[in-house]
């Protein structure tokens, strides 16, 4: 209730074309995501994007962050193809902003196209991307930060699944560790 009374709120004095209402909106879609509620993340996301579009055009990073967000629904609903699509175009929308691929947004855009890639059991190519998606969050960021416990945990579930233990010991570790760096060992 408060989220949709502050969205309110920003819309009331800034529009629907500001970028605060728009990432504020991705942030909704994201909530109603993990609550499970995929059909009303996916068309407001999708109403999301046309606005994006309409207000700051095919080349901003509100853009391309709403671009990797479908591709999570996507693959939460299991349209695989699609998500694919989203996260490839984001990579590249981020990619055509900044100039290179060191920044967070890329590195999401290719983790999820490594989520993809397990799914098709595209496993030597999926390692590749988990890796980058390190790679790059260990240059834009230092090690310890959330992102990047975030990939390392990924690239550990990816080595379980797959029979790779020592490799999934290795980097479950490595994500624990930097949890504990950022938030200590002792947390409620």
């Amino acid at each position: 209730v408060y989220y949709l009374k502050s969205l309110k709120v920003i819309e009331d004095n800034y529009g629907d074309s500001h970028p605060e209402y728009s990432n504020g909106l991705n942030n909704l879609v994201m909530l109603y995501k993990f609550m499970g509620r995929l059909e009303e993340s996916e068309r407001l996301i999708k109403r999301l994007i046309e606005l994006t579009v309409e207000s700051f055009g095919n080349k901003h990073p509100v853009y391309a962050l709403t671009l990797n967000n479908l591709g999570s629904i996507y693959m939460a609903i299991g349209k695989d193809d699609e998500a694919l699509a989203m996260f490839e175009e984001g990579l590249r929308t981020y990619n055509n902003l900044y100039g290179s691929k060191y920044n967070l947004g890329s590195s999401i855009s290719i983790r999820g196209i490594a989520d993809i890639l397990v799914k098709r059991e595209q496993h030597e190519a999926a390692e590749k991307k988990y890796l980058e998606s390190i790679e790059i969050l260990t240059h834009v960021f230092d090690e310890n930060h959330w992102h990047n416990a975030l990939s390392l945990k990924s690239l550990g579930n990816f080595y379980y699944n797959i029979g790779r233990y020592d490799q999934a010991i290795k980097y479950h570790n490595k994500a624990l560790q930097v949890t504990v760096d950022l938030y200590g060992e002792k947390s409620d």
